[in-house]
């Protein structure tokens, strides 16, 4: 009796190894191969301004001792074959002037006069801040000259200085 119950397992073994053998080779016969592929690139979009000059409006020291700001000057930073469509951009200035919570671009000459720089929507950009952005043919940003302390300004010529760096998503 137990050679005839060793005889089935071994044949019921031998018909399972078959079935399971089948279904697996209609499981391969429907296999679906996956090609993945990308690019790395190593280029930046390309800056088409040299150095960005702007001009800020003249204002007197009357009136600036009175508004304690000039008008926005408007500038423009202008870019193509951007390999993204964002990206963060920092503004950064050597050794900004702390006013308050506030870092402003120091000037030189002797004229009491700081800058802050805005975006777009003439809201206030934080210095070594990044903030988000979306690629443009031209991205516009805005700057006015501040004053802290009316009682520090004075006539002349005075200039700023910041750097940026535009990191991409």
């Amino acid at each position: 009796m137990s050679r005839l119950k060793s005889i089935i397992n071994k044949k019921h073994l031998l018909i399972l190894s078959f079935f399971i053998g089948y279904i697996s080779s209609i499981w391969a016969q429907n296999s679906v191969t996956l090609n993945f592929s990308g690019n790395i690139s190593d280029k930046g979009c390309v800056l088409d301004n040299d150095n960005i000059s702007v001009k800020l409006l003249d204002i007197s020291k009357g009136r600036l001792t009175l508004m304690q700001e000039t008008e926005y000057s408007e500038f423009k930073i202008k870019l193509s074959s951007c390999p993204s469509s964002s990206f963060n951009i920092t503004f950064s200035a050597n050794n900004p002037v702390i006013v308050g919570a506030t870092k402003f671009i120091p000037t030189q000459g002797d004229t009491g006069m700081l800058l802050s720089l805005f975006d777009e929507n003439k809201h206030p950009i934080i210095l070594d801040e990044s903030i988000l952005g979306t690629v443009a043919p031209e991205l516009t940003f805005y700057v006015k000259g501040v004053i802290s302390n009316p009682e520090d300004v004075n006539p002349g010529d005075y200039s700023g200085q910041v750097s940026f760096v535009i990191n991409y998503n």
